[in-house]
């Protein structure tokens, strides 16, 4: 990773840590503050002036009653479009063993299978919008995922994947699962990180813990298994680039109101 943006991403996160410090441990992050990407703009969704602004009022319709040969910013209730069948049926597009060519020979060379018994191997980030919790399937980029692969974590950002390796697993049963991590030595100055997902007191939602060195990201998500309980904030954008719908507005006050278990 280029050195001039990993000081960039450690001085991101230095300032992000203060904040969630300072305020007593509640976690105010915006959704992409924390993505490993080499262009810094995709660390925040900061207005560029070249990608036209959302001029759609979010409402509730059926995608094949829409003109998505256009701009159109919607909630999909439907359960069956190919909006829900995308996720319902999703599988991470990494090639994770040419990803991992430039990691550490001890890293690369650990092949042990983990054994993750039932729990699920898939997670997406699910957002809170008006109480409710919803997927976003944004205009530019992916939704935030998560995947299990042997013995590797795999991490799908907005723009950009990372791959962690499973050193052990610390608990696990249906409720939890707290994993030890090995990371690349460019993003940890230890080598080491810890990840969690544990069950909330909402319905079908887990909160997931990434943590390293004096970094913590925390994200609700809920299990591929999961997709059909939740409705999809759809921004389609085929012809340009358009803003990412703005769920940071009641980011602050969402999390004062959840009370995780």
């Amino acid at each position: 990773m280029n050195k001039i943006f990993l000081s960039i991403f450690l001085l991101i996160f230095s300032s992000c840590d203060k904040k969630v410090n300072a305020d007593k441990g509640k976690i105010i992050l915006h959704e992409d503050s924390l993505i490993i990407s080499k262009n810094v703009n995709q660390y925040f969704d900061l207005v560029d002036e070249n990608i036209s602004p959302l001029d759609t009022i979010l409402e509730e319709n059926t995608p094949n009653s829409l003109d998505l040969n256009k701009h159109q910013l919607f909630i999909d209730t439907t359960k069956t479009s190919k909006y829900f069948q995308f996720y319902k049926n999703w599988k991470p597009n990494i090639d994770i063993d040419n990803f991992i060519y430039n990691y550490p020979q001890k890293l690369k060379s650990i092949s042990k299978k983990i054994d993750f018994k039932d729990f699920s191997n898939t997670w997406f980030e699910v957002k809170n919008l008006n109480d409710k919790f919803v997927i976003y399937d944004p205009c530019d980029g992916n939704t935030l995922a998560l995947y299990f692969s042997n013995n590797k974590v795999v991490f799908v950002y907005r723009h950009e994947p990372d791959v962690d390796v499973i050193n052990k697993i610390i608990s696990i049963n249906e409720n939890e699962i707290v994993l030890d991590l090995l990371t690349h030595p460019n993003k940890s100055n230890s080598g080491k990180a810890k990840l969690s997902i544990k069950k909330t007191k909402f319905k079908n939602v887990c909160l997931l813990s990434y943590s390293y060195d004096s970094n913590q990201l925390d994200f609700f998500v809920t299990s591929k298994s999961n997709v059909s309980f939740f409705n999809i904030v759809v921004n389609n954008c085929p012809k340009m680039k358009r803003q990412e719908y703005n769920f940071e507005k009641d980011f602050e006050k969402d999390f004062e109101l959840i009370e995780v278990e």
